[in-house]
């Protein structure tokens, strides 16, 4: 819906996932490139024989994807998979059988062979939590009597922020009532204090941050995670304490 406030936001978004179906898969003479995963299917002709695609995912909540090769009869096709930047450790296997294609974060697999009906094609992205960091900072130049450059940092500030596959994950406000709070990460690699928790039911998918000093950190898909409350949006980036002398 169009209004006379966030133009660009509503206009935008509803033409973006207007856009997504014609862009989910590419054809360019015998190649089908796979851009975007989600459940559906797309049909194609190649080779003069028509071919159904047929995805079922859970993804951007679960890693697993499967494609069905609906075909009358053999046809041979190259079919690429997106394998997204955040994926590494990416896993295919044909009719259960694993590959030994290079699969390359920020790539495409490229499978090129016979299909026969019903072949299957399965895709495992690692759903892991990561941990992001950001710096804002500022040094102010200047001149010494001597005319040597003076450099002196007058600001810094550090933030973090958590994703989990494609997506970025918020945090409501930690105690309730403050804009922000700095956060002391505890030592050691975050695999040991952040964790991921699968979606289960009806409910989203949570990535949790135990601190030690505090009871842990939900975070959820920054999309559900919900509006502005007290007077701050939902927490993305989050400002870490200074380091101690």
């Amino acid at each position: 819906m169009h209004t006379t406030y966030w133009r660009c936001c509503k206009s935008s978004g509803a033409m973006a996932l207007e856009e997504l179906p014609a862009i989910a898969y590419a054809q360019r003479g015998d190649t089908l490139s796979v851009n975007l995963y989600g459940a559906g299917e797309t049909r194609f002709r190649t080779q003069g024989r028509d071919v159904v695609l047929k995805q079922q995912t859970r993804y951007p909540f679960d890693g697993a994807i499967t494609l069905q090769v609906s075909t009358d009869d053999v046809v041979r096709f190259t079919l690429r998979l997106r394998i997204p930047s955040w994926a590494t450790d990416a896993r295919l296997h044909i009719n259960g059988e694993p590959t030994d294609l290079p699969l390359s974060a920020g790539d495409y697999a490229t499978i090129e062979r016979e299909w026969h009906d019903g072949d299957m094609v399965s895709l495992q992205l690692p759903m892991c939590p990561a941990l992001h960091r950001a710096i804002n900072r500022n040094v102010q130049e200047s001149k010494a009597p001597d005319g040597s450059d003076v450099r002196q940092e007058v600001l810094h500030f550090e933030y973090i922020a958590v994703t989990c596959g494609p997506l970025v994950y918020a945090t409501g406000l930690i105690d309730g009532f403050k804009l922000e709070e700095s956060l002391r990460l505890p030592e050691g690699e975050p695999d040991a204090w952040l964790s991921f928790h699968p979606r289960a039911a009806d409910a989203m998918p949570r990535v949790r941050l135990a601190l030690g000093y505090r009871p842990p950190l939900e975070f959820a898909p920054y999309f559900c995670a919900g509006g502005r409350t007290d007077g701050t949006w939902r927490l993305t980036w989050l400002p870490l304490a200074p380091a101690l002398a």
